[in-house]
């Protein structure tokens, strides 16, 4: 099985997929002129960014349940914590170096995570979540997960600040709309 290939990394590149469509319909509704092209480019890119979101915090909730704590209710949590670590072992979510250069090697040899991430952000990302992971109850197996939310809320904050000027474009465009910058 390809390494990133459960769940949480299907909910993780549908993401990336929408996020990477929706800022593609809004670099594409500047240059459009009509108000079909610009209403049809407008409400394509928002449904983008709805399906990104949610595959965004489907991906999130789920990795919450397989890598976070495990509930207080559990009746035997190590059997638990164990049975975790095998699934993630075996989907190669887990990271299994322990140094830095041994996890950025990971890293650069993983052919789903480049998919999302160049070898120059995973070398400029690496050594402050590298440290970060290392404090308090984070785990650093855990890491190879953190990085890649961490870039997807990246760019839910970029689709985000480009939905709302498509917005002000889209209504000035379509109907002479003069809406204010907050």
């Amino acid at each position: 099985m390809d390494a990133f290939r459960s769940f949480i990394s299907i909910n993780i590149a549908r993401s990336f997929h929408f996020y990477n469509e929706c800022i593609r319909c809004l670099e594409e509704l500047e240059q459009k002129s009509t108000f079909w092209e610009l209403t049809t480019l407008y409400y394509l890119a928002r449904g983008y960014i709805k399906g990104g979101r949610k595959h965004y915090e489907r991906a999130l909730f789920n990795s919450r349940r397989l890598a976070g704590p495990v509930e207080k209710y559990v009746l035997y949590p190590e059997r638990v914590i164990k049975w975790r670590e095998e699934l993630l072992r075996k989907e190669k979510i887990l990271v299994q170096s322990e140094t830095l250069d041994g996890v950025k090697m990971e890293l650069l040899e993983d052919e789903v995570l480049r998919k999302w991430l160049d070898q120059e952000e995973i070398e400029r990302i690496l050594p402050e979540k590298f440290e970060e992971q290392k404090k308090g109850r984070r785990r650093l197996p855990n890491i190879k997960l953190r990085i890649a939310l961490d870039k997807l809320k990246e760019i839910d904050l970029l689709a985000r600040e480009r939905e709302e000027k498509a917005k002000r474009y889209y209504l000035s465009k379509a109907f002479g709309l003069k809406i204010q910058q907050k």
